[in-house]
C-alpha cells in the first residue's frame, strides 16, 4: 500500500496536548492493540494502516454496505485525552455533520472491551505533508484552506467548535478534497471535570466536558488567546486557529514569533503580529489579520465571512460591487479542474459542471445579482450570493463523489441511481431559487431562500437516498411526476421568499395534477407543502384542511416523512389555533410512531416535541412545556443534518421556558447570535429573536434598550410588515412607561400608530395589528391626559379582540386593554368601575404571571395595584361589577417569535 494512502486514513494526529507540535507523545500502540483481530464486529479487519496518541487506525471492510472503511481504536492507557469517553465523543461529534469537506464517521461502538470508530477512508495526506510536497502557488493553498474552511463552517452551523484546527488535521485526499479531520476535542458545553470525579450523567450529544483541571484544550501554536487563559472558547477561536494555520502556509511562518513556546504565547496574548513577508499577496494577511485579533468580538463574525473575504478578488470589485463577492463556485469549478489533470479516474466524472449550468451559470447569477442590487440592506445580495455558490460548488463536488464512487466499484448502480436521483432534486432547488430571486426584485427574502435550500450532504446518506421514494416506472407517470416536483420545488422557494399567495397557487396546481394523474403520494406532499405555507400566512382554515388530508394520504402512500411533518403541524393547529387539546393529545401517540418509523427520525420527533411543548404552553404549563422543548432540542441536534434556523428558534424556545433567568438571557443571546450569523443581522427573523429577548429579560432596563435598538431597524428593513412594527414601537412604548420615562413611552406609542397598515396582508396580521394600535392609541391618550380619548381607544380594542379570544396571543391583549381602561375611568372619576375593572385585570395578570416568564406582565400586575390602590373607597351608591376578561376564556401568550411548528 502506498504510504500516502494508509498513514493518514486516522483522524488522530498523536500529539501530546499542551506541547509544542515538535514534541511527540507516542511510541507505538500498547500491547492490548498490537495483537489485531480478524474481526471487529461485522467488520472484517484487512490491515494497521496508521498509529496515534490515542491508539491505531486500521483498514477493514464493512459486508453490510460493501465498502471500505478506517477502524480508529483506543489505546488502552489511563490518558485522560486517550479515553472511552473522548473516542465516544469524537464520534458523536462527527456523526452530526455530514459535509464533503468533514471525514464522515460511519459507526461507532463497543466490541469486548474494545472501542472502536468506524470513519470514511481518506486517501490522502495531511496538509502539512501537502505543503512540504512541493511548492505551491498562494492561489492553490487557498483553494485548499477555503475548503477545509466550508466544512469548519458546517460544523459551527452545527453547534460544533473543533479547537484544535491545525495543518496536521486537515486532510487532502487524492482526490483533490479537503477534509477536517480529529473532532475529538470538539463539544458544545463548557463544564469541566475535576480528577477523581465520577462521570456525570449525560443529558444529551457531548454533554460531558473533556477538560480536566489544569489541562489545556489544543495545540499551543495555533491556539487563541482565550484557549492560552482557559477561557470558555467558541466558533471564533477556530477561526483564530484557521488563520494561523494559513498565515504559516501562505508566509512560510507563523503569525506570533517567539524564541521558544512561552514567548509566542506571550505574543499571542499581546496581539503582537509580525509581518507577512512578500510570499504571497499581502491582501491575505490583511483578512487574516482580523481574523487574529485578540478580542473574540472583533474577529469576522463567522467562517462563512471569512472564507468569503479570502475569495474577493480584487480585480473584479474594481468592475462590479457585487462580483466582490466570493465566487466559492468558480473556485470549486477551478479547483475541480486541477483535480481532472491530476487524478486520471476523474476523467469519467467530469460532468457536473455541466448539468449544473442551467440551474446556476453566469448568466443566472448575474440576473440575480441585479435583481437584489437595490435592497434595503447591503448585506442581502453579498449573502445570497455567496451561499448560492457555496452550493453550487458542494452539489459539483457531490455529484462528482457519486460517479467517482460508482467507478471505482464501491457502490452499486441502484445506489448510484439514488444519490443522483436526490442531487437531482437538489439542482432543482437551486434552479427554483435563482429563479424566484431573479424575478422576485429587492424586498424578498433572500437570506432565507438561501438558507432554506435542503442539504445536499444528505444526498450521500445511503440509508437516505435508499429509503426516498422512486419516480413511476411508466414514463408518462415519471415525467408528470417530475412536472409535480418542479412546481413544489418553485412553491418552496417562493415560500421562503415571502410571496406566500404565489407559493400556494403552485402547491394547489400540483396537488390537483397529482389528483388527476393518481400519484397519490405528491399530492399527499403537495398538500403538506400548501399546510406550511398556509400556516406562514396565518390562513389556518387552509393549513388545517390541507394537513388533515395530507397526513392519512401519505401513510397510505407509504411516504412516512410527509406523514410525519403533516401529523405534527396539524397537532400544533388542533392544540394551540384551535384550542382542541384533548383531540391533539389523543393524536399524539400515531403521530409519534410515524415519525419512529424514518430511517432518520431526528427530526421529525423534534418537531412533534416541539409542538407537544407549545401545547403545554398553551395549556400555561410551564414545567412540562420547558421539558418538551429542550427535549426537541437534543433531538434536533442529534440529526445528521441540522437547520440552522430551526435550531436557532428551538433554542429560542428552550430559553423562554427556561426558569433560571441567567439561562434564559444566555441561551437567547446564542440563539440570536447564532441565526445572525446565517441570516445577517438585520433579517426579520434575527429581529425577532432580539424581541424574545426583550420580552422575557428579567431586567426590563435590559428590555427597553434591546427595544430601542430593534424596532428602528424593523421599521428600516421591514416597513410593511405592519404587525411587527406596531408591536415593536407599542412595547418598547410599554417599557418605558413603566420605567417612568414617560416622553420617551409617548414618542415610542405615536411611532407605533405611524407604522404604515398596508403590510397587514393576512386577516390574522390585520387583526393582530389592529390590537397594538388600539392600545397605543389608548395608552397615548392617557399620557396626553385624555382620558375619555383613553377609554373609548380601550373599548373599541378590547371589542376587535373579543371574537378571538379564543386564541393565546389574542387573549393575553385583554388584561392591558384593561388596565388603560380602568386607569382612565379613575382619571375620569368614574372610581367603582375603575376598582371592578382593575380587579378582574389584577386577578388575570397575578394567574399569567405565576406561569410565565415575560417580563411585561409582572411590570402590568404591579401597575395593576398601584392603580388600585390610588383609589378612594368604594361608596355604597354604586355596586362593584366585573368588566373583565372571564377567566376561563384567557389563555397563555404564545412564544415571542412564534413557535417553530
Amino acid at each position: 500500500m502506498d504510504p500516502a494512502d494508509a498513514s493518514f486514513a486516522q483522524t488522530s494526529t498523536g500529539r501530546r496536548v499542551g506541547l509544542d507540535d515538535a514534541t511527540m507523545d507516542f511510541d507505538g500502540p500498547s500491547p492490548a492493540v498490537r495483537a489485531l483481530p480478524a474481526r471487529l464486529g461485522r467488520y472484517h479487519v484487512l490491515e494497521r494502516i496508521g498509529a496515534g496518541g490515542m491508539g491505531v487506525v486500521l483498514a477493514a471492510y464493512d459486508p453490510d454496505l460493501d465498502r471500505k472503511v478506517a477502524l480508529k481504536l483506543l489505546r488502552d492507557d489511563s490518558s485522560p485525552f486517550g479515553s472511552p469517553v473522548r473516542l465516544l465523543r469524537e464520534a458523536q461529534a462527527l456523526a452530526r455533520l455530514s459535509h464533503p469537506n468533514v471525514v464522515q464517521i460511519y459507526d461507532a461502538g463497543m466490541v469486548d472491551g474494545q472501542v472502536f470508530i468506524a470513519m470514511e477512508f481518506v486517501r490522502g495526506q495531511d496538509l502539512r505533508t501537502w505543503l512540504k510536497g512541493q511548492k505551491r502557488s498562494p492561489a492553490e493553498i487557498v483553494r485548499v484552506f477555503l475548503e477545509a474552511g466550508r466544512g469548519l463552517a458546517a460544523a459551527h452551523d452545527a453547534g460544533l467548535v473543533h479547537r484544535d484546527i491545525k495543518p496536521d488535521n486537515l486532510l487532502v485526499g487524492v482526490d483533490g478534497r479537503v477534509r477536517v479531520a480529529d473532532f475529538g476535542l470538539a463539544r458544545e458545553g463548557d463544564s469541566s471535570i475535576e480528577d477523581g470525579d465520577p462521570a456525570p450523567p449525560r443529558e444529551g450529544p457531548l454533554a460531558l466536558s473533556l477538560t480536566r483541571a489544569g489541562a489545556l484544550l489544543g495545540t499551543p501554536a495555533y491556539m487563541s488567546p482565550e484557549q492560552h487563559l482557559g477561557h470558555t472558547v467558541d466558533a471564533r477561536s477556530d477561526q483564530f486557529s484557521f488563520c494561523v494555520a494559513l498565515w504559516e502556509a501562505l508566509y512560510g511562518r507563523r503569525p506570533f514569533v517567539g524564541e521558544n513556546p512561552t514567548t509566542a504565547a506571550e505574543a499571542v496574548l499581546g496581539g503582537q503580529i509580525g509581518e507577512p513577508g512578500e510570499a504571497a499577496p499581502r491582501r491575505y494577511a490583511e483578512v487574516l489579520r482580523r481574523g487574529l485579533a485578540r478580542q473574540p468580538e472583533e474577529r469576522w463574525p463567522s467562517m462563512h465571512a471569512l472564507l468569503a473575504a479570502l475569495a474577493r478578488d480584487p480585480r473584479r470589485a474594481r468592475r462590479t460591487r457585487l462580483g466582490a463577492v466570493a465566487l466559492v463556485a468558480a473556485l470549486g469549478a477551478a479547483a475541480f479542474a486541477a483535480l481532472l489533470s491530476r487524478d486520471p479516474e476523474a476523467g469519467v466524472c467530469n460532468g457536473a459542471a455541466e448539468e449544473l449550468a442551467a440551474a446556476w451559470g453566469p448568466e443566472r447569477r448575474s440576473a440575480v445579482a441585479a435583481a437584489l442590487e437595490g435592497a434595503r440592506d447591503p448585506d442581502v445580495p453579498v449573502r445570497a450570493l455567496a451561499g448560492l455558490d457555496r452550493f453550487a460548488a458542494t452539489w459539483q463536488q457531490a455529484h462528482r463523489d457519486a460517479c467517482l464512487d460508482h467507478h471505482r466499484g464501491e457502490q452499486s448502480a441502484t445506489l448510484l441511481d439514488a444519490r443522483m436521483r436526490c442531487l437531482a432534486g437538489r439542482r432543482a432547488a437551486l434552479a427554483s431559487a435563482a429563479t424566484v430571486l431573479a424575478e422576485g426584485g429587492a424586498d424578498q427574502d433572500a437570506a432565507q431562500v438561501v438558507a432554506r435550500l435542503p442539504a445536499i450532504a444528505t444526498c450521500s446518506d445511503v440509508e437516505a437516498v435508499l429509503a426516498a421514494a422512486p419516480p413511476p416506472d411508466d414514463p408518462a407517470l415519471a415525467r408528470e411526476a417530475a412536472q409535480i416536483d418542479a412546481r413544489l420545488s418553485d412553491a418552496r422557494a417562493r415560500h421562503h421568499a415571502g410571496d406566500l399567495a404565489t407559493a400556494m397557487a403552485r402547491a394547489r396546481e400540483a396537488a390537483e395534477a397529482a389528483r388527476s394523474a393518481g400519484l397519490d403520494g405528491s399530492r399527499a406532499e403537495a398538500l403538506l407543502v400548501l399546510g406550511q405555507t398556509a400556516m406562514t400566512a396565518y390562513e389556518w382554515k387552509v393549513a388545517r384542511e390541507a394537513l388533515t388530508e395530507a397526513g392519512p394520504l401519505a401513510l397510505a402512500a407509504r411516504r412516512d416523512e410527509v406523514a410525519a411533518e403533516a401529523l405534527a403541524r396539524a397537532l400544533y393547529i388542533a392544540g394551540v389555533h384551535d384550542g382542541e387539546r384533548d383531540a391533539a393529545r389523543a393524536a399524539l401517540p400515531i403521530a409519534e410512531a410515524v415519525a419512529r418509523r424514518l430511517p432518520e427520525p431526528h427530526e421529525a420527533l423534534a418537531r412533534l416535541f416541539n409542538n407537544r411543548g407549545a401545547i403545554a404552553l398553551a395549556e400555561r404549563d410551564r414545567e412540562a412545556a420547558h421539558r418538551d422543548f429542550v427535549r426537541a432540542l437534543d433531538t434536533l441536534q442529534r440529526a445528521p443534518v441540522v437547520d440552522p434556523i430551526d435550531l436557532a428558534l428551538y433554542r429560542n424556545n428552550t430559553a423562554v421556558s427556561d426558569p433560571d433567568p441567567a439561562v434564559r438571557s444566555e441561551t437567547l443571546r446564542a440563539a440570536t447570535e447564532a441565526l445572525e450569523a446565517t441570516l445577517g443581522p438585520n433579517h426579520r427573523l434575527a429581529l425577532e429573536l432580539r424581541l424574545s429577548q426583550a420580552h422575557y429579560d428579567p431586567d426590563p432596563a435590559v428590555g427597553a434598550r434591546v427595544l430601542a435598538a430593534t424596532c428602528p431597524l424593523l421599521a428600516t428593513y421591514y416597513p410593511d410588515e405592519a404587525s411587527t412594527c406596531v408591536r415593536c414601537f407599542y412595547t418598547q412604548g410599554q417599557h418605558e412607561h413603566l420605567l417612568g420615562r414617560q416622553a420617551d413611552a409617548a414618542a415610542s406609542f405615536a411611532r407605533a400608530l405611524a407604522c404604515p397598515e398596508r403590510g397587514a396582508v393576512t386577516q390574522g396580521a390585520a387583526a393582530q395589528s389592529a390590537f397594538f394600535r388600539s392600545k397605543a392609541a389608548a395608552f397615548l391618550a392617557l399620557l396626553d391626559e385624555r382620558p375619555a380619548d383613553a377609554v373609548a381607544h380601550a373599548e373599541s380594542g378590547r371589542a376587535s379582540v373579543w371574537p378571538y379570544r379564543h386564541l393565546p396571543h389574542a387573549a393575553a391583549e385583554l388584561p392591558e386593554f384593561g388596565l388603560v381602561r380602568g386607569r382612565a375611568l379613575a382619571a375620569l372619576g368614574r372610581a367603582d368601575e375603575a376598582r371592578a375593572v382593575l380587579t378582574d385585570v389584577e386577578a388575570e395578570l397575578a394567574r399569567t404571571v405565576d406561569r410565565e416568564l415575560l417580563t411585561l406582565p409582572r411590570l402590568l400586575l404591579a401597575a395593576s395595584r398601584d392603580a388600585l390602590a390610588s383609589l378612594p373607597p368604594a361608596t355604597d351608591a354604586h355596586e362593584t361589577v366585573s368588566h373583565g376578561t372571564a377567566p376561563e376564556t384567557v389563555r397563555a401568550p404564545p412564544l415571542r417569535p412564534g413557535v417553530p411548528l
